[in-house]
């Protein structure tokens, strides 16, 4: 199991897993339709470095960001909470 420092690294790290899971399914979706980063990009209205350092962890990713792609990619991001067990 991972040890953490203290709570803002664990916080840290949830947040990174949290933004890997969504852009895991982006990437996906981006390979199911064909559109490369760069076309992504292009479709969202940003810059494709911005997306590259979203998509490397270099940056974070946001909400608008998330339903601009949701929008272009013709998809929907299933949301739901469970309890720690």
């Amino acid at each position: 199991l991972l040890e953490f420092k203290n709570e803002d690294e664990q916080v840290e790290h949830d947040a990174f897993m949290i933004m890997a899971g969504f852009l895991s399914e982006i990437e996906r979706v981006q390979k199911q339709k064909n559109v490369n980063r760069k076309k992504l990009a292009e479709l969202i209205k940003t810059s494709g470095s911005y997306l590259t350092q979203v998509f490397r962890g270099d940056k974070p990713l946001n909400f608008i960001t998330i339903a601009k792609i949701q929008k272009v990619l013709d998809i929907k991001f299933d949301i739901s909470a469970q309890y720690n067990s």
